[in-house]
């Protein structure tokens, strides 16, 4: 009795230390998904770019959300949800230049669609803690991925993506996208390359 008292102890005390240890680190994304314990970690970001090699320069916050594990229905391990000004599903209206919705899932809007569909595909990268999002094409007609090229209006995601690094400082990392105002039938993309930074606050 008194080793299974002292077993239980152990253990209860060994919980609450990964617990305390998931909150304060850093990397709990990453930690979550090789530990495959359900976890949503939620970044503070800014995206600095152009758009069509400097036609048009723009400076935006928003917020990058990952979770652990995706999104019922997703093919991938985990979701990376990267929204400024929202899109045509999520938000209507009052866009800036650069503002960007860039998801691996349809999961990252709750309640905004019906099914589950992935936009993107997501590998991780453990020795370096990155995780690299590439837009699938056949979701553009969702028009969830999206950029704001004009501050009127938004274009379809057709290409690209982004890979983002986790650090004990937060997360940096770059987006390379091409998008359209006619995903079906894209002409020629506008081209969207921006820089993201940014600081964990749960």
């Amino acid at each position: 009795m008194f080793l299974h008292k002292r077993i239980s102890l152990v253990v209860g005390l060994f919980c609450a230390l990964i617990a305390t240890f998931f909150v304060a680190s850093p990397h709990t994304h990453a930690q979550a998904l090789q530990a495959q314990q359900a976890t949503t970690n939620t970044y503070n970001v800014t995206i600095q770019g152009s758009i069509d090699n400097g036609l048009a320069t723009f400076t935006n916050t928003g917020t990058l959300v990952i979770n652990v594990p995706a999104s019922q229905g997703s093919s991938n391990q985990f979701d990376l949800c990267l929204n400024t000004g929202g899109s045509e599903v999520a938000l209507s209206g009052n866009a800036n230049v650069g503002d960007i919705s860039l998801n691996s899932q349809t999961g990252c809007f709750p309640g905004a669609f019906t099914t589950s569909v992935d936009l993107g595909s997501v590998t991780f990268d453990s020795q370096t803690n990155t995780a690299t999002l590439q837009v699938v094409p056949l979701a553009s007609g969702t028009n969830a991925n999206v950029i704001d090229t004009t501050g009127a209006g938004f274009e379809s995601i057709i290409s690209g993506g982004m890979s983002v690094q986790f650090t004990d400082q937060g997360v940096n990392g770059q987006i390379q996208v091409g998008a359209s105002d006619s995903a079906f039938n894209p002409e020629q993309p506008d081209t969207y390359t921006a820089t993201v930074t940014g600081t964990l606050v749960s």
